[in-house]
């Protein structure tokens, strides 16, 4: 865990603004691109890009989207044999705001498809004019999974939690944000935990990791969630009470519920961190496998 310099602020240090008819407003959000990293291979999903420092990307956002078969396939292909991330962002000319999104105005975009990230890029563009694997691909929305704007007034986690998400034998982990300094993350697991419904998957749920603390003062400046089996708690329950039993103050322990990571797709402090404030500066894209 990398300590940040003092105490981290309880608001962004910066908050950067495009110009519309109310930027001067802190609730402005205006169409624009966005950044998603995909996962899923039955099911495809897109991981928005977090970027705290500005409103209209200020947003924990999971989709499920249905992609071109030809796209898919290829894609699938590329991943199984390669196994490269890939991002999505939607065109310049099919700029929309993410509230179009999770009100349901917004059901398809036209994007482009890459199949590498830079590991480091100014405030322009993070792909400028390099020419993407797909471009002017139809996506269809199918439905949000998850939708959530950062809020600074959660003043933090008692340990790293993560949304857990995915489709039938499909799972996925999407690190949750609180403020700045911070990490984000994405993942694949082995498998769909047996102790998770499947309407529960569909829908996402929240894990913490008991052996990842949280502490508003720092941040990981290495993927603390790596390849393997890791013990987590569900919405952070440890213990219940027996209310329909023989001993109503019985405190009842939770088993200890896991989950195995197969695969990091992203993990970055410098997009979601506003530049120079981020104190590890760093775009991590694990080496094929």
């Amino acid at each position: 865990m990398a300590v940040h310099d003092g105490h981290a602020p309880l608001v962004y240090p910066k908050f950067y603004h495009q110009h519309g008819p109310a930027a001067h407003l802190p609730t402005h959000n205006m169409p624009m691109r966005h950044a998603f990293v995909v996962v899923g291979t039955e099911t495809i999903f897109l991981c928005h890009q977090i970027m705290g420092f500005m409103e209209g990307h200020n947003y924990e956002l999971v989709l499920e989207v249905t992609l071109p078969d030809a796209v898919r396939k290829a894609l699938i292909e590329d991943r199984e044999k390669n196994g490269t991330t890939w991002f999505l962002a939607n065109q310049v000319n099919n700029e929309f705001t993410l509230p179009q999104v999770r009100t349901g105005k917004v059901t398809t975009m036209t994007a482009d498809l890459w199949n590498f990230f830079p590991k480091q890029w100014g405030h322009q563009w993070p792909w400028g004019n390099t020419r993407p694997s797909f471009a002017d691909v139809k996506v269809a929305i199918r439905r949000v999974v998850h939708y959530r704007h950062i809020d600074l007034n959660v003043s933090g986690h008692r340990f790293q939690s993560y949304l857990l998400f995915g489709r039938d034998s499909e799972a996925h982990v999407n690190h949750q944000v609180v403020y700045q300094p911070e990490y984000d993350h994405v993942a694949s697991l082995e498998a769909v935990p047996d102790w998770i419904e499947p309407d529960q998957l569909e829908a996402g749920v929240i894990i913490s990791v008991p052996d990842l603390p949280w502490r508003r003062e720092s941040t990981y400046c290495r993927n603390p969630l790596p390849p393997g089996r890791h013990r987590v708690l569900y919405f952070g329950i440890e213990a219940y009470r027996d209310q329909h039993g023989q001993d109503p103050a019985l405190r009842i322990e939770v088993p200890p519920f896991h989950v195995q990571v197969a695969r990091t797709w992203w993990f970055s402090t410098r997009v979601v961190n506003f530049f120079p404030e981020d104190p590890c500066s760093l775009i991590e894209i694990p080496e094929p496998v």
